[in-house]
């Protein structure tokens, strides 16, 4: 993913300084980058990006329902 350096950082072997594009190996090391402020996307998005996840609704128990029953009596055994 592409990426601007907000403040200087060490990333692949090179050091970046505030305003350096870059390309990050993985999503996660984008996503890791912009939790701690080090750099933010150059503003383009990707296309896989913009696409919903449908997987988590696909199962037909709605959204309410947790996957294991929560326990509601005193013997601990799981009801629902």
């Amino acid at each position: 993913m592409k990426m601007i350096a907000t403040k200087p950082l060490r990333y692949g072997g090179k050091q970046l300084d505030v305003g350096d594009p870059f390309e990050t190996k993985t999503d996660r090391d984008a996503k890791l980058l912009r939790a701690i402020g080090k750099a933010e996307n150059d503003g383009e998005l990707r296309e896989e990006q913009s696409e919903p996840d449908t997987a988590t609704e696909s199962s037909g128990r709605g959204k309410g329902h947790k996957a294991g029953g929560t326990y509601q009596r005193r013997d601990m055994r799981a009801k629902g």
